[in-house]
C-alpha cells in the first residue's frame, strides 16, 4: 500500500524551480518586512507592512505545508527536514519586525480610529486589534528574538524527534490469533475500531 499522496498542487518536488523561487521570494519578503518595521509611523506605513506580512504568510504557509506533508509521510526524507529547518530559521527572523510592529500599535491611543482611516487597514482590523492587545505581553525585542531562536532547537526539535520516533516505532500485536508487526500509529488507531 502506498502511504504517500501527491503534493504536486503545491510543488513537484524540493528541486523544482517553483519551490526555489518561493523560498527566495520569502527570504526577500522577510528582509523587506524588517526594513518596513523600522519605518512605522503612520497608516500608510502600516498598510505597506501588512501587505508584505500577508505575502509572507501566503508563501510560508505553502512552503511549510509542502515540507510538513512530505515529512509526515516519510520521516527519513532528509530534504523535507532540511527545508523545514531552513523555514523555521527564516521565519524566526520575523520576531524583530513583529515586535516593532506590536510596540508601534501599543502606543496608539485609538486603534479603531486609526483602522477607520484606511480601507486597507479595515481588511486587517482583527489582526491589528489582536496585535495591539498582545503587545502588553511582549518581552523586550532582544528577549523575544532569543525566545524565538531557542524554540528552533528546543520545542520544535523535540516535536520533530517525536514525529520521527512515532512514525518508525513498530510493535507486535496478536490479531485474530496471528502475530503481526505494525506501526505504533496503526495500533493506536485500533483503540477507536468498533471491532478491535
Amino acid at each position: 500500500m502506498n502511504h504517500t499522496w501527491s503534493l504536486k498542487a503545491l510543488y513537484p518536488d524540493f528541486n523544482a524551480p517553483s519551490f526555489s523561487a518561493d523560498m527566495t521570494a520569502l527570504e526577500n519578503a522577510v528582509a523587506t518586512l524588517d526594513n518596513k518595521a523600522d519605518g512605522l509611523s503612520d497608516a500608510q506605513s502600516i498598510e505597506a507592512y501588512m501587505v508584505t506580512l500577508e505575502e509572507i504568510r501566503k508563501l510560508s504557509s505553502k512552503l511549510y505545508a509542502f515540507c510538513n506533508l512530505s515529512f509526515s509521510t516519510d520521516t527519513s526524507n532528509q530534504m523535507a527536514l532540511q527545508m523545514r529547518s531552513k523555514l523555521q530559521i527564516l521565519t524566526s527572523n520575523l520576531t524583530s519586525p513583529m515586535t516593532k510592529f506590536m510596540n508601534f500599535l501599543a502606543k496608539l491611543e485609538d486603534i479603531d480610529a486609526f483602522i477607520a482611516s484606511s480601507e486597507i487597514l479595515n481588511k486587517f482590523a482583527f489582526v491589528l486589534k489582536e496585535s495591539k492587545n498582545r503587545a502588553s505581553y511582549l518581552l523586550s525585542e532582544q528577549e523575544e528574538i532569543l525566545a524565538s531562536k531557542l524554540s528552533i532547537t528546543g520545542s520544535k526539535a523535540w516535536n520533530t524527534l517525536q514525529q520521527k520516533l512515532t512514525s518508525t516505532l513498530k510493535a507486535t500485536v496478536n490479531l485474530n490469533g496471528e502475530k503481526k508487526e505494525l506501526p505504533i500509529t496503526v495500533i493506536r488507531n485500533m483503540a477507536y475500531d468498533p471491532d478491535p
